[in-house]
């Protein structure tokens, strides 16, 4: 499981292929504030969301398997698209002679902020809307489906 110490360690980062049990998939990462080098993906079902901040949601690993490349790359498209975004309403910013300049460079630099809150709510948003249907285990399996286990 995933721990950080200061921005530094392994955390999971994005979420892809929701199903109709409410499952996902996710990649753990190296971290240095931002994602570096995937380690592995792992499909996840949260089972109990807490009503508090302060207690943990439960949650049960389903599948764990090499990192998804797609998801991989979505984050890395995103970093990309991230990293440069604060520079053109810093730049405004400095170059701005007049109040009017400088208000647009700022109402720029706070939109430029929330962007990285908005879009990715808005895409797993999209996602969940096209579930991915849950796969069926084969007939007289051993193997026990997240389903069939009892939880407390």
């Amino acid at each position: 499981m995933p721990y950080l110490f200061r921005g530094i360690g392994t955390n999971f980062c994005g979420q892809r292929d929701f199903r109709a049990d409410g499952s996902y998939l996710t990649t753990e990462w190296i971290t240095c504030i931002i994602p570096i080098i995937p380690i592995r993906s792992l499909r996840i079902l949260y089972w109990y969301q807490p009503p508090s901040f302060w207690e943990f949601p439960k949650c049960v690993v389903t599948e764990i398997g090499r990192p998804c490349w797609k998801q991989v790359a979505s984050v890395y498209a995103f970093l990309l698209f991230l990293l440069p975004l604060p520079i053109v309403p810093l730049a405004l910013l400095e170059r701005a002679s007049t109040v009017r300049g400088a208000t647009i460079s700022v109402v720029l630099l706070a939109i430029a902020c929330l962007i990285p809150a908005v879009v990715p709510k808005l895409l797993r948003r999209r996602a969940r809307r096209r579930l991915l249907p849950c796969p069926s285990p084969p007939p007289n399996s051993p193997c026990e489906t997240i389903s069939s286990i009892h939880i407390p």
